[in-house]
């Protein structure tokens, strides 16, 4: 374990700052994007709901791939398994 305030939990934090504030930055350009791309403008909740949706499809897209692909399979019957096929 690490104690607070060293090298390692330093960088932790700055990577985590760096990851959520280029998350933000991707999802509000992603919204002002479709303000100045549309060909008839849309009200704010119509964009809103746009960038929710995308987030939904990417999430599930990223879940999926990191349970089946790179994840052990939750189907497994191995030790710890929390699913039996009897």
């Amino acid at each position: 374990m690490v104690a607070w305030g060293t090298t390692e939990n330093d960088e932790s934090l700055v990577e985590r700052f760096l990851g959520v504030t280029a998350s933000f930055l991707a999802w509000s350009i992603l919204y002002k994007l479709q303000s100045l791309t549309a060909n008839q403008p849309k009200s704010p909740e119509w964009r809103c709901r746009v960038v929710t949706f995308v987030h939904g499809i990417l999430v599930v897209i990223l879940g999926t791939y990191s349970q089946i692909v790179e994840g052990p399979h939750f189907f497994s019957t191995g030790p710890g398994s929390v699913f039996i096929i009897a």
